[in-house]
C-alpha cells in the first residue's frame, strides 16, 4: 500500500467513525444501553470472524487489558450517547476530540514536566473555541456538552493505557475483546434497568448495523493496516478534521442550524487541534501506532471470509 492511499483510506476510517454522533442520534429511540450492547456485540462479531486467526494467539494479559479497554470505551460511549440528548452531534465530536489536549497534558503530569509550547497554545485556543460552542446566552453550559467533554477525558485514560501495555500485548486483539467487554457491560446494565428488544424498524436496524460495523469494526480492522504506511503526526491531522465531518453530517442529514458564534468556535477547536498535532506530537495515534509497535495488522492476520 502506498503512503497516498494509505492516507486515503485513513480519510475515509475517520469519516466513517466522525458518522457516529448522526447514527448515535438517530438510534435514540432504542434505549441506551440496548443500542450500546448492540453496537459492540455486532462490532465484536464481525471484527472477531475478520481477524479469528489473530485471536488464537490471545494471552491472559491481552484479555485484562481488553476487557479493561471495553469498560472505558464503554463508558465514554455511553457520556457521547446521553450527551447527545442536549447538544447537536457537531458540539458532541468537537468536544469529545478534547483528547488530543487531555494525553499531552496528563502525560506532563506524569513525567512532572511542562507541556510543549504549541500544546499550550493550542489548549488555550481550543478552550477558546469550545467556549463560543456551547455557553449559551446565560453564561451556562448544558450537562450534555460536559458528558461529551467527560468522554473526551476518558478516552485520553483508555489511549495511555493502551500505549502502556503496547510492546507486551497485541492490541488489535485486545481492541477486539475491548468489544466483547463493552457489549457485556451494556448488555447487563440494559438487563437491569432497561427492557432490552431487537430492532423494529429498517431505520433502527440501519442504525445498529452501521455503528456495529462501519463506524466501530471497520476502523479497529482497517486504521492499523493503513498506519503502517505513514507518518503518527500525519494521521494526527488526519485524527483532527473528524470533527468537521461531524459538522458536515449534523448540517445535510439533521439540519442542524450554527449560529456564526458556533461556527468560530468550530474553526478555532480545529486550528487549536491541528496547532497541538504539529510534527514530533504523540497524541492520538498512540493507540493506532502502537498496534503496530507488536505485530500490527495484516491481511494475513485479519482473514478472508472464506478462509479457515
Amino acid at each position: 500500500m502506498t503512503k497516498a492511499k494509505a492516507e486515503w483510506v485513513l480519510v475515509l476510517t475517520v469519516m466513517a467513525t466522525s458518522a457516529s454522533f448522526l447514527f448515535m442520534k438517530l438510534g435514540l429511540s432504542l434505549a441506551p444501553f440496548n443500542l450500546l450492547a448492540l453496537r459492540f456485540l455486532i462490532a465484536f462479531a464481525a471484527a472477531f470472524f475478520l481477524c479469528r486467526k489473530r485471536m488464537r494467539r490471545v494471552t491472559q494479559k491481552t484479555v485484562f487489558v481488553g476487557a479493561l479497554l471495553g469498560l472505558l470505551m464503554f463508558t465514554l460511549i455511553a457520556a457521547q450517547l446521553f450527551g447527545l440528548s442536549s447538544v447537536t452531534t457537531s458540539c458532541a465530536s468537537f468536544l469529545s476530540r478534547s483528547t488530543i489536549l487531555f494525553v499531552p497534558l496528563i502525560r506532563s503530569l506524569q513525567t512532572k514536566s511542562l507541556p510543549r509550547r504549541e500544546v499550550v497554545i493550542g489548549a488555550l485556543v481550543t478552550t477558546a473555541g469550545l467556549a463560543l460552542m456551547t455557553i449559551t446566552s446565560d453564561l451556562s453550559v448544558s450537562a450534555g456538552a460536559w458528558l461529551c467533554l467527560l468522554s473526551g477525558l476518558i478516552y485520553a485514560f483508555h489511549v495511555l493505557i493502551a500505549d502502556h501495555y503496547a510492546g507486551e500485548i497485541d492490541l488489535l486483539a485486545a481492541g477486539i475483546l475491548e468489544l466483547a467487554s463493552g457489549g457485556l457491560a451494556a448488555m447487563t446494565l440494559s438487563l437491569l434497568v432497561e427492557s432490552p428488544r431487537l430492532p423494529a424498524t429498517t431505520e433502527e436496524w440501519g442504525v445498529v448495523l452501521a455503528l456495529g460495523l462501519l463506524c466501530s469494526s471497520f476502523g479497529l480492522a482497517v486504521q492499523p493496516v493503513a498506519q503502517q504506511h505513514t507518518t503518527p503526526e500525519r494521521y494526527s491531522q488526519i485524527f483532527a478534521m473528524g470533527p468537521a465531518f461531524s459538522l458536515l453530517y449534523g448540517w445535510v442529514f439533521l439540519r442542524e442550524v450554527f449560529s456564526m458564534r458556533e461556527l468560530a468556535g468550530a474553526l478555532l477547536v480545529l486550528a487549536g487541534l491541528l496547532l497541538t498535532n504539529r510534527p514530533h506530537s504523540q497524541t492520538l495515534p498512540l493507540t493506532a501506532s502502537a498496534s503496530t509497535q507488536k505485530g500490527g495488522a495484516t491481511s494475513s492476520d485479519c482473514a478472508a471470509p472464506n478462509d479457515k
